[in-house]
């Protein structure tokens, strides 16, 4: 009777671990489903978006004449290219550089650059 009881209880625990590791598994495989659905979806929503921001900006386009920069600059593939495109058509991003020179206007040094460049022999070379 004692022996029974105690396969009862072997046999009992070995379904219950059995049901613990069976919903342990469907959990995994329904959280990798949901993962590889999520990626996609937020894929979709980002090209989405996309999407509804370059209409928008063709809708308003048709007022401004500088937007076919904006629409050219929107669909380059990288950023990169869409930076350059814009740097070069667009005054609007133009870079901005300052030149600041090392040697003062009119100082001893500016005599002497100037003097140097004027020559027409460097050391003991000829132009």
């Amino acid at each position: 009777m004692c022996q029974r009881r105690v396969n009862q209880r072997i046999m009992h625990d070995l379904a219950l671990r059995n049901r613990v590791m069976e919903e342990t598994e469907s959990k995994k495989a329904k959280n990798y489903e949901v993962s590889l659905r999520a990626a996609h979806t937020a894929t979709e929503r980002i090209k989405a978006k996309k999407r509804r921001e370059l209409k928008a900006l063709v809708r308003t386009s048709s007022l401004l004449l500088d937007d076919g920069v904006e629409v050219l600059i929107l669909n380059q593939p990288s950023s990169i290219e869409a930076m350059n495109i814009a740097r070069m058509l667009s005054p609007r991003f133009a870079e901005i550089i300052a030149y600041t020179p090392d040697i003062a206007k009119n100082s001893a040094d500016d005599v002497r650059l100037k003097g140097l460049l004027d020559r027409d022999r460097v050391g003991s070379y000829y132009r």
